[in-house]
């Protein structure tokens, strides 16, 4: 699959920890915004993730849209983000073989209808669909095959209420005016979208078969 133009360089560091240890910012005078994107993630194996994602996005800013799974993480927050309309445009899956994998190919996912996004001045953004992450066994033999795969699709009504109910309870939530967001997910996008990377353990010599 061939690789979109606009991707998203690193360039600044953001915060991604658990809901239940994170707060969001102070409003400041650069009239920048903040994105929320909610996520979650399971992990059956005994070894960690092979993958953490990337969301491509244009028109290009300095800031990256990062998805690290981790079980205790209800969203990701992301502070300084300009004001402006966007579009995310697909998702790049990226290899971090840190757990003993021996096969991780990482792969760029281009939707096929681009989801329009709108980061206002000093507003909080939600964006309504949620990024699913699940790593499992699979194969013949799997103590050493696995999977690790995405669902990225709208979030339902009660999905939607729990996170914007969240989000009101940390710390400087007082700050924001959250009044604008909607109740319930007003999008007729499409169904979203799955991708699954298989990964392959790599063995100690002599341990081979």
């Amino acid at each position: 699959m061939k690789r979109l133009s606009l991707m998203i360089v690193l360039i600044l560091v953001t915060c991604y920890v658990s809901s239940c240890s994170q707060k969001l910012p102070v409003p400041t005078s650069d009239d920048n915004g903040v994105l929320v994107i909610p996520i979650s993630s399971r992990n059956t194996t005994q070894y960690q993730n092979g993958y953490y994602y990337e969301f491509i996005y244009n028109p290009e800013t300095k800031t990256q849209i990062k998805a690290v799974p981790s079980g205790s993480r209800k969203f990701v927050v992301i502070d300084g983000f300009p004001p402006g309309k966007y579009n995310i445009n697909g998702i790049k899956s990226i290899s971090s073989p840190n757990g003993g994998f021996a096969s991780v190919n990482s792969e760029t996912i281009d939707f096929s209808k681009s989801i329009p996004i709108e980061v206002r001045p000093n507003e909080i953004t939600l964006l309504e669909y949620m990024f699913s992450i699940e790593q499992k066994s699979s194969g013949l033999t799997p103590s050493r095959h696995f999977s690790q795969g995405y669902v990225f699709k709208p979030l339902d009504e009660s999905q939607y209420n729990q996170i914007l109910s969240e989000l009101k309870q940390l710390p400087n939530a007082e700050h924001w005016n959250m009044a604008h967001l909607p109740a319930k997910p007003s999008t007729n996008q499409d169904n979203g979208v799955t991708s699954v990377n298989k990964l392959h353990v790599r063995l100690p010599s002599g341990n081979r078969n």
